[in-house]
C-alpha cells in the first residue's frame, strides 16, 4: 500500500470513526501512539491540553504522526491531510478535536516550511490555503481566535510567507468586514489586526514588486480602518496608510492611499473621519513635490473637493435637529459612553470639525504648493501666447474659484458658537487665498527664538550668546520661503495676478456682507465674544496680507492706489464695528491690531490711512483737558497721531493758496519698502472732497470751512509737539524733587 493510500485510509477512518479512542488507548500500543502524538505536538506552542489528546479518536491521532514522519514526501500526501485536519478545525463539533486540528496544522506548516527551505515558495499556497479558509468559514467563534493566534505565531517566528500574502490579508480582511457582534467578534479582529501589523512591518522592509500584493495590503487597511470593532484599531490602521504610502510613494500606490482616506472620510465616527482628514492633508503635503499635474487634477478635483462636498453635505443638517441627536446617542455604545463638550455634543457640530480641519488642510496644500499647482497648471498652455493662457480657464482656475467661493461662504455664516471655528477656517483661508496669489508670495515671519538656553543631557543650560551677525534658531519649521519672482514667466505672473484679483473680490464681498450686517452684529451697541473673535482674526489676516502686498497690490503706484484705499476702508470698518462699551478703559481686541496697521500704513506714506487716523483722533489731541469725555478709540488713536508726528522722520505740514483754493500738503515718512528716495508727498485739495456734489452757489462757504479744518488739523500737530515736549520736562521736574527729597 503506498504511503498516498495509507492517508487516504486514515482519513476515511477517522471520518466514519465516531467511537471515542478508550478501546484504542486500553491497549499499550495504543497508549504510545497518544504518547508520540502529545510529545511531536510539545515541540510547538500548542492548545490541546496532554489529558484531553485520549479523547480524539484513535485515526485522526495516528494521521498526525504519520505526516509527521513523512513530511520529506509532504507534496505526496500533504494537501489531502491539511484539508482534512482544516475540515475538522472549522466543523468539528468538539472544541477538543478542534484544537488538536489547528495544532496539527500549524505543526505541519512549520515544519514543511522549515525542513524544505528550496521548494517552500511551491507550498505556501498549498498550506496556507485551506488554513485560511478555515478562519474566514468557521462559524465558531474560538476557532477563528485559535486560527489567528496560530497564523500570528506563524509570522512572529519569521517564517516567508510572501507567496501567500494575498490569501492571508484576504483572510484578514473577512475577519475585519465580519457582521458579528463587537463583544463576540472584538478579541478576534484585535488578533487578525495585530497580524495585519507584522506583515505591515515586513512589508515596510522588503516591499513586494507585485502590485496585486500591494492593493491587498491597501483594502486590509482599509478594511481595519472601517472596522467597527475597536475605534484606536481604526485610528492605528490609518497611520498604516500613511506608512505605505511613505514606503511606496509609486503614483498607483499613493492613488490608491488618498482615494481609500478619500472614502473613508464619510465615516460616522468623528475621532476616525477626523484622523482621517489629518492624514490625508499630511500625506499630500508630505509626497506633493513628486506630483505632475495629472496627479494635481485629481487630487485637487476628485479627492480634496469630493472630501469637502461629503463633509459640508453631511453637516448642512440644522444643529439642533432632534432625528440627528437621537440618531447618535442610539448608536453610542453603553461601553463608550462619556460626556461631551458642549462644542461637540450634537453630530452637526462634529461634522462642522471635521470641515474646519478640511479647509485647514486646504490652507497647508496652498501653502506649500501654490506656486507648483500654478505651473502645472498652465504648462501644457506653454507653446501658445499669454492671450490664450490668460483666457483659458484650466482646472486649477475652476479649483481656484471654488476654494474662494467655500472659504467666503463659510467666512459669512452668521450664528452663535458653534459656528466660531468654523468662521474662522474661512476667513484664515480667504486671506491665505489673498496672500498666496499676490506679487511676492506667502509671506509669514518666522517665530525665533533668543534665549541663549540649551538642552544638554536633558538639562537647561546657558549658552554664549549669538553674535549680532548670526541668525537666531527659529523654534519651529521655517514657513516656505518667498519665491524668485525674477525667474518667474511673464504668462504665470500675469495669470497669478488673475488669481489674485478674484481673491481680493472675495474679500470685498465680506467687506460688503460685514457692512450689510453690522446692525446685527453690533446689536445694542456691544458686539458679543463670538463676533469679536472673527473681527479680531479678519483684523489681524489683513494685517498679513499688508505685509505681502505693501510693495505692489497695496502701494499707492498700484492702479492709482485704488486697492488700498478699497483696503484702508476694510480696516476702518473693522475698527468701526469692533468698538467696545462706551466707558471701557482698554481697546478691544479686534481694534488694536486695526489700529497698529493703520500705523504701519501711515509711516509707509498711506495717506488714507493716516486721514483714519486724524478722523478718529483729532478731537482728542485738540481737546486734551477734557480726555475723559472720548472713548479709549479715540485716546490711542490721539496717541497714535502723536507717536507718528514724532518720528525722526517728522511728519510736516505744508498750506498753499492757489486759484483753486487752499492747498494741503503732508510730507509722510518714507516708505519702509523704499521705492523712492524722496519722502511721499500726498496733496490733498480741500476744494474736491464732495465737490461734484456740491452746488456752486455753495462752493466757496464749503472751501472757508474745509481751509479751517485743516489748519486746525495743521495746528494740531504742533500743539501735539509742544505736550510732548512738556510730558518730558514734567517728568524730569518729578525725578529732581525726588532726588532733594532725600538730601
Amino acid at each position: 500500500m503506498t504511503l498516498k493510500h495509507l492517508v487516504s485510509a486514515f482519513i476515511h477512518l477517522s471520518l466514519s470513526d465516531d467511537r471515542r479512542s478508550s478501546s484504542a488507548h486500553s491497549n499499550s500500543f495504543g497508549r504510545t501512539i497518544y504518547e508520540n502524538a502529545v510529545g511531536k505536538l510539545q515541540t510547538t506552542r500548542f492548545v490541546t491540553k496532554p489529558d484531553e489528546v485520549q479523547n480524539i479518536s484513535f485515526p485522526l491521532v495516528a494521521l498526525f504522526l504519520i505526516s509527521v514522519e513523512n513530511y520529506g514526501r509532504f507534496e505526496c500526501f500533504g494537501e489531502s491531510v491539511i484539508r482534512h485536519y482544516s475540515s475538522q478545525a472549522s466543523k468539528n463539533k468538539s472544541s477538543v478535536v478542534r484544537n488538536f486540528a489547528f495544532d496539527v496544522v500549524s505543526h505541519s506548516i512549520v515544519s514543511v516550511l522549515t525542513l524544505d527551505a528550496e521548494s517552500k515558495e511551491m507550498h505556501q499556497k498549498l498550506l496556507m490555503e485551506p488554513f485560511c479558509g478555515t478562519i474566514q468559514t468557521t462559524n465558531y467563534i474560538d476557532a477563528a481566535e485559535i486560527g489567528l493566534n496560530k497564523l500570528k505565531q506563524i509570522l512572529e517566528d519569521g517564517h516567508d510567507l510572501s507567496a501567500a500574502w494575498p490569501l492571508i490579508m484576504s483572510t484578514l480582511t473577512t475577519v475585519a468586514n465580519s457582521s458579528h457582534g463587537v463583544d463576540d467578534w472584538g478579541l478576534c479582529c484585535s488578533t487578525a489586526f495585530a497580524c495585519l501589523k507584522l506583515m505591515v512591518d515586513d512589508f515596510l522592509n522588503d516591499p513586494p514588486e507585485q502590485e496585486f500584493t500591494r492593493v491587498e495590503l491597501l483594502n486590509c487597511c482599509g478594511a481595519f480602518c472601517s472596522s467597527r470593532f475597536d475605534i484606536n484599531t481604526s485610528l492605528t490602521a490609518i497611520g498604516m496608510l500613511w506608512s505605505i504610502a511613505d514606503q511606496d510613494s509609486s503614483s498607483s500606490s499613493v492613488d490608491y492611499v488618498l482615494s481609500k482616506l478619500a472614502h473613508l472620510a464619510a465615516d460616522d465616527r468623528v475621532e476616525v473621519r477626523n484622523c482621517v482628514v489629518n492624514t490625508l492633508f499630511s500625506c499630500i503635503v508630505g509626497l506633493g513635490h513628486s506630483f505632475n499635474a495629472m496627479q494635481w487634477q485629481e487630487i485637487l478635483t476628485n479627492t480634496i473637493f469630493a472630501v469637502l462636498d461629503q463633509v459640508k453635505d453631511q453637516g448642512s443638517t440644522p444643529i439642533n435637529s432632534p432625528q440627528r441627536n437621537s440618531l447618535h446617542e442610539s448608536k453610542v455604545s453603553d461601553r463608550y459612553k462619556v460626556s461631551v463638550h458642549h462644542s461637540r455634543d450634537s453630530i452637526s457640530k462634529q461634522w462642522a470639525t471635521t470641515q474646519v480641519l478640511t479647509l485647514r488642510g486646504i490652507e497647508r496644500v496652498l501653502r506649500h504648493f501654490f506656486d507648483q499647482l500654478l505651473h502645472n497648471s498652465t504648462k501644457a498652455s506653454k507653446s501658445q501666447n499669454l492671450h490664450s493662457i490668460l483666457d483659458e480657464k484650466n482646472w486649477f482656475d475652476e479649483a481656484w474659484y471654488r476654494i474662494l467661493d467655500q472659504c467666503l461662504t463659510c467666512s459669512r455664516l452668521l450664528g452663535g458658537r458653534e459656528y466660531l471655528d468654523l468662521r474662522l477656517a474661512g476667513v484664515d483661508l480667504l486671506i491665505l487665498c489673498c496672500q498666496t496669489a499676490s506679487y511676492r508670495g506667502f509671506v509669514a515671519a518666522d517665530v525665533r527664538v533668543g534665549t541663549n538656553m540649551q538642552v544638554v543631557n536633558g538639562a537647561l543650560r546657558s549658552v554664549r550668546s549669538t553674535s549680532s551677525g548670526s541668525s537666531v534658531v527659529s523654534s519651529g519649521t521655517r514657513s516656505p520661503k518667498v519665491m524668485d519672482i525674477e525667474h518667474i514667466e511673464p504668462a504665470l505672473m500675469e495669470k497669478r495676478s488673475m488669481l489674485f484679483e478674484h481673491a481680493f473680490d472675495c474679500l470685498l464681498q465680506l467687506k460688503a456682507f460685514l457692512k450689510e450686517h453690522e446692525t446685527d452684529i453690533r446689536g445694542d451697541g456691544y458686539v458679543d465674544s463670538v463676533h469679536i473673535q472673527v473681527l479680531t482674526r479678519i483684523g489681524q489676516g489683513l494685517a498679513q496680507l499688508y505685509e505681502s502686498c505693501k510693495g505692489n497690490e497695496l502701494s499707492l503706484d498700484h492702479q492709482g492706489g485704488e486697492k488700498e484705499a478699497k483696503f484702508v476702508h476694510f480696516v476702518s470698518l473693522i475698527l468701526s464695528m469692533a468698538r467696545g462699551n462706551q466707558r471701557s478703559k482698554f481697546l478691544t481686541q479686534a481694534q488694536r491690531p486695526c489700529l497698529d496697521l493703520l500705523k504701519t500704513m501711515s509711516v509707509n506714506g498711506s495717506s488714507c490711512a493716516f486721514e483714519v487716523i486724524v478722523s478718529i483722533g483729532s478731537k482728542i489731541v485738540l481737546n486734551q483737558n477734557q480726555e475723559s469725555d472720548y472713548d479709549i478709540l479715540q485716546v490711542e488713536a490721539g496717541k497714535m497721531i502723536s507717536e507718528i508726528c514724532s518720528n525722526t522722520n517728522n511728519v510736516s505740514v505744508r498750506m498753499e493758496r492757489t486759484p483753486h483754493g487752499v492747498v494741503v500738503a503732508v510730507d509722510l515718512p518714507r516708505s519702509a519698502l523704499g521705492a523712492d528716495d524722496e519722502n511721499a508727498i500726498v496733496e490733498k485739495d480741500a476744494n474736491n472732497m464732495e465737490q461734484d456734489k456740491v452746488q456752486p452757489a455753495k462752493q466757496e462757504k464749503d472751501s472757508d470751512i474745509i481751509q479751517l479744518k485743516e489748519i486746525n488739523a495743521a495746528l494740531m500737530r504742533q500743539v501735539e509737539k509742544l505736550q510732548a515736549q512738556k510730558e518730558k520736562l514734567e517728568q524730569q521736574v518729578a525725578v529732581l524733587s525726588e532726588g532733594t527729597a532725600y538730601i
